[in-house]
């Protein structure tokens, strides 16, 4: 896998939430959060339903936020949207995102 350069996006997105870390974890403890253009989008109960928030974006941060702070995981840091495959459902995408996530705890 090759391995791309940080765009002005995603050190932006990465910015705002270090900023927000702290306040994200009281606020949304248990919940997946996503980020793009530099703006907090919200929290999401399902990492299907962050991503198919973060799919309008061409970089943005998708995170579950645990219950204590120090175990705040990235499930994702920074998807990018590569093609436009309008054949691709939101549930591959969903399975794409779970397996990324698979690879990045081994």
């Amino acid at each position: 896998m090759e391995v791309d350069e940080i765009s002005e996006d995603q050190a932006l997105n990465d910015v705002i939430y270090k900023k927000m870390k702290t306040q994200l974890a009281k606020d949304f403890s248990g919940k997946t959060i996503v980020m793009a253009d530099g703006k907090f989008l919200g929290p999401e109960d399902s990492l299907e339903n962050a991503w198919a928030l973060a799919s309008n974006y061409n970089t943005a941060l998708v995170t579950r936020i645990e219950k204590k702070h120090k175990q705040a995981k990235i499930l994702g840091s920074f998807l990018r949207i590569l093609s436009t495959d309008v054949t691709v459902g939101r549930r591959q995408l969903a399975q794409r995102l779970m397996r990324m996530r698979t690879d990045l705890d081994r």
